[in-house]
């Protein structure tokens, strides 16, 4: 009922994608409504609340470490952890059905 990222963020000292890292934990965090705690060894450590609010963060770049109070979650899981990206892909297939359907119209 907690997510745990553990990630090796060390290849990108000095670039953003430390910071893009830290942005998709927090899609994760809403897309499965359960707070998520970042442990990094060269980067940005952080708790993520299930509704991506950034609550801690260490911008430090020295080593440290964050004492957070991460909610345990009990519930139901939500539609993207139950099915995933398979309602989008019925989508793009109907679309895709559709717009052939339409094409072949236009031919006869």
């Amino acid at each position: 009922n907690l997510l745990v990222n553990v990630t090796n963020d060390a290849w990108f000292v000095g670039s953003e994608e430390s910071e893009l890292h830290v942005r998709l934990a927090a899609m994760r965090a809403i897309e499965l409504r359960r707070d998520l705690v970042r442990a990094v060894n060269l980067g940005v450590p952080a708790w993520i609340d299930a509704t991506g609010a950034l609550r801690e963060r260490n911008d430090l770049p020295l080593p440290g470490f964050l004492t957070v109070q991460a909610s345990l979650r009990d519930g139901p899981p939500t539609l993207y952890a139950r099915f995933g990206d398979v309602p989008l892909l019925v989508l793009l297939g109907l679309g895709i059905a559709v717009a052939w359907r339409r094409g072949s119209e236009r031919d006869d």
